[in-house]
């Protein structure tokens, strides 16, 4: 069992960002009121539920779906019962600006609504304004209703994307339309004012989620819409738009801070990357150059970022079923159950943290994402026990971590895979998963999330002892239920 350590999990200092990650369609993949199709997504979506032609392979039930929306106010009590301080939510980009010049100030309301919630339970909103969906009238199809072309090679997609973190940035700075949306909400006049005046909704913003998976995943693989394989040509000129999109929305929410936020010049943005370690494998079977930190590197060079979001999953490593990242390896207690996420590996997380920060010396790092799909949330409490202790260690080996959120606090729709990949740490109605309910001694993610959160928020030689007695209990967990399955 190559990936257990026994880790110290010693914190000189809390950090200050912690809590959880979520994708506002991956919570809300079916709105119920006529604008399902709005974006490219959600128009993949429904030709799903309607037997069409479509990428998506995973179940898609409407009653198995969750419905973020209407229980909002639920699931960020959740997020304060596992002693979060942040919630990184996205903007649903396809949903906002379905058209060109149209932006939809009811649901950017609803927005606020949701931020202004999360702000009255002492949680600071991190917002995400591109998490992979766009608008499905930037896109086209053929007469089979299958998708040719996708929102990014649309010729007006990057003043598209400017015109909508314009509107946000607007609609974010104005005391009137925040006063409006929350008016009938309860609050007393004095939160009300703080939100208007001081303009406290967000702190911190990530431009773009993961551009692998808007260039790699899409146009190499074939696996997200438009699902075009090997599309070498087009990949550079896809990869310039991507950039100039986080550029130009860098750009657009400083000025905006600057001109109108109390403080606004602590308003802090960046990518949020999704890296594997660097090795001769990623290089030789081209990842590193089209989906690694090669594409890190065609994406930024620190100077239009003030933090760097890292993401990471698994390791990428040769294993029988062939190069494929995630497919690799066969010890049954590191194998995630999403298909291409494989090969879970702890120690990985440390050594990417390091080689950012030797790209990037100085910059602030968040662990905007990690996390794990395990149904039966048997052996994921040790892979996140092992991966924050990991990530604690390169923080103490001199690495500026400053933040860590966990994939995801519900089950949510992974896109290509449906609902057959929970992350959740509670399930899509914002309760416990039946397995934390239903057997007992048993140490659910739930609990290991609850009791790690206390611990980086509030750092103590007791609670740093506590969690290495919680790693080896998890861990103790993950064999008996690996030794159970062989049985």
């Amino acid at each position: 069992m190559e990936n257990h350590e026994s880790l110290t999990y010693e914190l000189d200092q809390p950090l200050d960002v912690v809590g959880a990650a979520t994708s506002d369609w991956q919570l809300n993949p079916v709105k119920c009121d006529g604008t399902d199709d709005r974006s490219d997504w959600g128009a993949e979506l429904v030709k799903k539920n309607l037997g069409g032609p479509t990428g998506i392979k995973g179940s898609s039930k409407p009653e198995e779906l969750p419905r973020f929306h209407e229980k909002y106010d639920k699931i960020t009590d959740r997020l304060k019962e596992t002693n979060a301080n942040t919630f990184r939510l996205s903007l649903d980009f396809g949903r906002l600006c379905p058209n060109e010049g149209v932006f939809d100030e009811q649901l950017m309301a609803h927005y606020i609504r949701v931020l202004a919630n999360c702000k009255s339970k002492g949680i600071e909103p991190m917002i995400t304004l591109h998490h992979w969906t766009a608008p499905s009238s930037f896109a086209t199809y053929d007469k089979k209703g299958r998708i040719k072309t996708g929102p990014l090679e649309h010729p007006d997609i990057v003043s598209h994307f400017n015109f909508y973190v314009d509107r946000v940035a607007d609609f974010l700075c104005d005391p009137n339309k925040i006063r409006s949306a929350v008016a009938e909400e309860g609050y007393d006049q004095q939160f009300i004012q703080s939100l208007c005046d001081e303009k406290l909704l967000a702190k911190w913003f990530i431009t773009i989620n993961e551009p692998v998976n808007l260039l790699f995943t899409p146009y190499m693989i074939g696996e997200f819409p438009p699902y075009q394989k090997a599309s070498v040509f087009k990949y550079p000129k896809l990869l310039k738009k991507v950039k100039s999109m986080h550029d130009q929305a860098y750009d657009i929410i400083h000025e905006a801070a600057a001109q109108n936020w109390t403080g606004g010049a602590h308003a802090k943005v960046g990518y949020a990357h999704n890296v594997a370690q660097k090795s001769l494998l990623t290089q030789a079977i081209g990842y590193e150059k089209y989906a690694n930190w090669d594409l890190v590197d065609a994406m930024e060079d620190g100077s239009q970022s003030d933090i760097f979001g890292l993401q990471y999953y698994f390791r990428i490593k040769l294993g029988l079923k062939g190069l494929l990242p995630g497919i690799a390896g066969s010890d049954p207690n590191y194998q995630s159950d999403h298909p291409q996420f494989g090969q879970i590996y702890a120690p990985g997380i440390e050594e990417v943290l390091k080689y950012a920060n030797q790209k990037f010396p100085g910059k602030e790092i968040m662990v905007t994402e990690f996390g794990f799909a395990d149904k039966q949330d048997n052996r994921r409490p040790s892979w996140m026990m092992d991966t924050a202790g990991h990530i604690l260690k390169a923080k103490k080996e001199g690495v500026p971590v400053n933040g860590m959120l966990a994939w995801s606090i519900m089950n949510n729709f992974e896109w290509a895979q449906g609902m057959n990949t929970p992350f959740g740490i509670y399930d899509t109605n914002g309760d416990r998963l039946q397995s934390d309910d239903e057997r007992p001694g048993h140490i659910s993610s739930r609990h290991v999330w609850t009791q790690l959160s206390k611990h980086l928020r509030a750092p103590t030689k007791e609670s740093a002892q506590e969690m290495q007695k919680l790693q080896e209990a998890a861990y103790q967990q993950l064999k008996n239920s690996t030794a159970i399955q062989k049985v």
